[in-house]
C-alpha cells in the first residue's frame, strides 16, 4: 500500500509538471489557461511568509520579484534589482516614469501631438492645458501653443500660489519679461475668446495703467482716485523776496520748477512787526500769462520801504 502512494504521488508530480499549471482551491478542474499557478476561494486567501527586517536582511541571493510579508513594518516587501522595497516605494517608481493616466479617451491627462499635453481635454491650447480655447487679453492677441493655458468655471480662485515662510526670501510669484516694452502683467475682464476690458496692466517699463492698456506714466489710472490716508505729492515751494519802496506799484510773479504744477500760493510782508498798515494788495492768484506761476500785485503806500515774499505752491502732478 505504501509503494502504491508514493507511486501515485510521483505520477501526479509528473501530471502537474507535463501540464505547467497547478490550482489550489475551489473548482480545481478549471484552470485559466495562461496561469502558472491560480488560486481560488470564496472564503480563504493567499498567506505570504511573514519575515523580520533581520529575517528579511539575512536572505542571501535573493531574486528579483521575490515577495514577503515584512511583520516589522506591517508591509508588503518586493525583492527589486537593487534590493528590497515596499510596494508603495515601487508604485512611486513606476509612477516617475510614467506621471500620466487616462481613464478614457475623452478624460483624464492624454498626451497630445507636437509635445502638448492636455488634462481633462484631448485638443490642449498650450503646451499643458485644460482648455482647447485662447485666453484673450486686453492685446486682442492672448496665448499660443507654447503657452500653459488654464481654465475652469467654479466658485473661488481658479489659481493659488502660496508660500508658508516667515524669513526673507520666502517669496510668492516671479514674472520676468526680456523686452522693454512688453506686458509683464495684464488683467483684464470678458468672456475666454474675445478681448478683455483692462483692469490690471504693469509694463516692462515699470509703468502701470488701471483700466488703460498701455500706460505711459508710472501710474496712470483712467478713472477717478479716492484713497484714504497721506498722499505725498512731492510739494515745493518756491518764494521769492522782494523790497518794495514808498507809493510803489509791484507785480511780483513765482514759478514753479520743472516738472510741477501750480496747486497754489500767496504772499505778504515778510518781517513781522514792520510798518504795513498801508500795504495794499490788489492781486494773489495764477497769472493769466503763464498759469505754472502765481502773481502777487501790490501797492506800497507806508512812509518806508517793505520786504515783501510772494510764494507758489508746486506739487509733482499733471
Amino acid at each position: 500500500m505504501k509503494k502504491f502512494v508514493i507511486l501515485f504521488a510521483g505520477l501526479l508530480l509528473i501530471s502537474f509538471c507535463g501540464f505547467a499549471q497547478v490550482k489550489i482551491g475551489d473548482n480545481f478542474t478549471a484552470v485559466n489557461a495562461n496561469s502558472l499557478l491560480e488560486l481560488e476561494s470564496t472564503n480563504k486567501a493567499l498567506l505570504l511568509p511573514r519575515l523580520n527586517q533581520t529575517q528579511i536582511d539575512g536572505m542571501q541571493n535573493v531574486p528579483a520579484g521575490m515577495l514577503v510579508y515584512n511583520s516589522t513594518t506591517n508591509l508588503l516587501n518586493i525583492r527589486s534589482n537593487t534590493g528590497w522595497i515596499t510596494l508603495a516605494q515601487a508604485a512611486d517608481a513606476a509612477s516617475a516614469t510614467n506621471p500620466w493616466s487616462t481613464s478614457n479617451t475623452s478624460t483624464g491627462p492624454t498626451t497630445y501631438t507636437y509635445s502638448r499635453v492636455g488634462i481633462d481635454t484631448n485638443q490642449p491650447f498650450g503646451q499643458l492645458a485644460n482648455t482647447s480655447v485662447n485666453t484673450i487679453g486686453s492685446d486682442k492677441y492672448g496665448g499660443n501653443p507654447g503657452s500653459l493655458s488654464w481654465a475652469s468655471t467654479q466658485l473661488g480662485y481658479v489659481g493659488q500660489i502660496y508660500n508658508g515662510g516667515r524669513d526673507n526670501n520666502f517669496n510668492g510669484l516671479a514674472v520676468k519679461v526680456n523686452s522693454n516694452n512688453a506686458t509683464a502683467l495684464d488683467v483684464s475682464q470678458g468672456g475666454q475668446g474675445s478681448e478683455g476690458q483692462p483692469l490690471l496692466i504693469v509694463k516692462s517699463t515699470g509703468n502701470v495703467g488701471v483700466r488703460t492698456t498701455n500706460p505711459t506714466e508710472a501710474l496712470e489710472v483712467n478713472g477717478n482716485i479716492k484713497y484714504s490716508g497721506n498722499l505725498q505729492m512731492g510739494l515745493v515751494y518756491p518764494y521769492s523776496d522782494n523790497v518794495i519802496a514808498v507809493n510803489t506799484y509791484a507785480a511780483i510773479p513765482v514759478p514753479c520748477p520743472a516738472g510741477t504744477k501750480l496747486i497754489g500760493g500767496g504772499g505778504g510782508q515778510r518781517d513781522f512787526g514792520a510798518a504795513g498798515a498801508s500795504l495794499s494788495i490788489t492781486y494773489s492768484g495764477p497769472d493769466k500769462d503763464d498759469t505754472n506761476r502765481w502773481l502777487l500785485i501790490l501797492a506800497n503806500r507806508n512812509s518806508q520801504a517793505i520786504t515783501i515774499r510772494t510764494y507758489a505752491i508746486c506739487a509733482k502732478v499733471q
